[in-house]
């Protein structure tokens, strides 16, 4: 009888194992994706930015922002991480921030921004909406004295 038991919880386990792995049998929606989200076009404009999107050979799009001799340019990165070197590459110079959930960083908080995604990796497997918190990766030249990080980190806390 015990056996009997444990062979049917097994099988029980295995049928939903499986239907999960079925495509087509469950939708995960993605949510938005790809690109920097569009509201720091606005932020920048706001603070009498020329906004331009400036999309290189790499897999980021950046919006720049220039005001007199101030200029910055702000990308949604990987949560993963995959994004530091390019983002590396890309600063130069210039100064580096990133900003998520609300928050300014001088290096992106992979262990923070990789759990948040594959938390809500899951949540929507059980057909969960979780809010958007996009990582965004911040450059700006040293002479911009008054960078909008506060603005962006409120963008990033998933206010859209």
């Amino acid at each position: 009888m015990r056996l009997l038991a444990l062979s049917a919880a097994f099988c029980i386990a295995l049928a939903l194992s499986v239907g999960l792995k079925i495509p087509g049998l469950v939708k995960i929606s993605e949510g938005p994706s790809g690109g920097a989200p569009l509201e720091i076009d606005d932020v920048l404009a706001a603070r009498s930015f020329q906004v331009s999107r400036y999309v290189p050979d790499n897999d980021l799009t950046w919006i720049s922002g220039i005001n007199d001799d101030c200029r910055l340019m702000v990308a949604a990165v990987a949560p993963q991480g995959w994004h530091r070197a390019l983002v590396a590459q890309m600063a130069q110079q210039k100064q580096v921030f990133y900003v998520f959930d609300g928050q300014v960083y001088s290096e992106q908080p992979i262990v923070r921004t990789r759990a948040y995604h594959y938390w809500r990796k899951l949540a929507r497997y059980f057909g969960l909406t979780p809010r958007e918190r996009p990582v965004l990766a911040v450059l700006s030249t040293s002479s911009c004295q008054d960078v909008p990080l506060a603005e962006l980190a409120a963008l990033s806390a998933g206010g859209r």
